[in-house]
Order: structure tokens, then C-alpha cells, then sequence
């Protein structure tokens, strides 16, 4: 069985009483939570997570110096850095 997931692109958007996280155009939150909460900027940055490690693991030959520069970008894009 393959997981499902919310389909992309997911973005955090500012609102009255805190954050939502949109995707596709669409609230898809319960309803709006504190800017603190770190688990919504990974939700958000997943999927460029997901694809920072697949071209990561397509051109596993390239220098160590590349794959930490693609894995930065991903990082900075969750909110870790």
C-alpha cells in the first residue's frame, strides 16, 4: 500500500489569529496555529525536502561540496537554518 499524501505546492500564509497552510490554493488547516509551530514549516518545506534528496541520491557521484549546497537549500527552505 502506498502512503497519500496532501498534494503541493503547500505554502505558509499569514492570517489574523496566526499562520494556515495552504495547498493548491486551499486552507488545510483545522484552523490557524502560533508562527512558533516548527512542525508546520517542515510540513511546508517537504516536498522540497523530498526532492533536494532524490536529486541528491540521482547524482550521488557529485562533490561532497554540491550535495551540501543542495542540501542547504532545502534546509533553509524548511526554516532550520
Amino acid at each position: 500500500m502506498s502512503a497519500q499524501h496532501t498534494p503541493g505546492p503547500w505554502t505558509l500564509d499569514p492570517c489574523a489569529s496566526g499562520w494556515m497552510l495552504i495547498s493548491n490554493g486551499q486552507d488545510i488547516t483545522a484552523e490557524p496555529f502560533d508562527a512558533r509551530d516548527v512542525d508546520a514549516r517542515l510540513i511546508a518545506a517537504a516536498p522540497d525536502l523530498l526532492a533536494a534528496l532524490q536529486k541528491i541520491d540521482a547524482n550521488a557521484a557529485e562533490s561532497a561540496e554540491w550535495i551540501r549546497r543542495v542540501a542547504r537549500e532545502a534546509i533553509t527552505k524548511a526554516g532550520a537554518a
